[in-house]
């Protein structure tokens, strides 16, 4: 993780130094110039994240719910990147598919552990 804090009226670069093993230093040489995607978490995560987005309101229905996950850094790696999350392509319809079963299967948890309660 890199970034430039500070001065913007100042300074116009930043400094990143990376430090790794002598043994994957030619690993992550490689990278320098063709970088490696960047996958996430978030399906480990999903319970807590809905769990918030339902206590502030962004979330009251399934259908919320799924175009939550739609519009997030989660669905772009799910859509090029299907099988790696579970999903079975990335067709829109596989997606929406896999969303709908990812907040069902959410839910169920939630619910399970009493922090929230559907109406059917």
């Amino acid at each position: 993780m890199m970034g430039r804090a500070g001065r913007p009226q100042f300074d116009t670069y930043g400094i990143a130094c990376v430090m790794v093993a002598e043994g994957k230093k030619s690993f992550y040489k490689n990278f320098l110039y063709q970088p490696f995607p960047v996958e996430l978490c978030l399906k480990g995560r999903l319970c807590e994240t809905v769990n918030a987005e339902i206590a502030i309101g962004t979330i009251q229905s399934l259908s919320d719910a799924v175009g939550y996950l739609s519009w997030t850094f989660y669905s772009r790696r799910v859509n090029k990147n299907p099988s790696f999350y579970g999903a079975k392509s990335g067709r829109a319809e596989d997606v929406g598919e896999f969303f709908l079963q990812s907040i069902n299967e959410t839910l169920k948890q939630l619910q399970h552990h009493a922090c929230i309660t559907t109406d059917q």
